[in-house]
């Protein structure tokens, strides 16, 4: 079956070599065959998992996503509208090892950051940045403090 990350490579290379009209192609084929948005100025980092094929998953186009991270069905990382012809005004960074569960909502108007090994609870919304370790849950999110900061 097709993995968005796969497709995701192809049309991220095609749009930072000048092909963008074929990045948007490949961006509405991923869509089209996973139900996952992701634009080519998404950075991928290495090992991230998309459970069920990331479907339903929405990202920002001006998002940074560490190694390791487990994205689980319906997660939408958000940004406000902003022309994207000119350079990012926010940028998300989802930190090395996050997970983020079934329908989170990551939503801002500015730069935010989801710590390393963070977890976002399943539909949790959250609205600022997430320290390392810690844990978000609930509408909106309230941060609980790390428990154990092993492995």
């Amino acid at each position: 079956m097709f993995d968005p990350q796969h497709i995701h490579a192809i049309s991220r290379w095609c749009g930072l070599h000048g092909l963008k009209a074929l990045a948007g192609w490949l961006q509405r084929l991923n869509y089209f065959f996973t139900c996952c948005d992701l634009p080519y100025t998404v950075k991928i980092g290495e090992r991230v998992r998309f459970q069920h094929h990331g479907c339903g998953v929405v990202v920002y186009e001006w998002t940074d996503i560490g190694d390791d991270v487990l994205i689980h069905p319906h997660v939408v990382i958000g940004g406000s509208a902003r022309d994207s012809k000119t350079a990012p005004g926010i940028l998300i960074v989802i930190g090395n090892g996050a997970q983020l569960g079934a329908g989170a909502k990551i939503i801002t108007s500015e730069s935010l950051e989801i710590g390393e090994r963070a977890l976002i609870g399943a539909n949790a919304v959250v609205l600022q940045s997430v320290p390392p370790f810690c844990t978000a849950v609930g509408v909106p999110a309230r941060i609980l403090p790390p428990k154990n900061q092993k492995s």
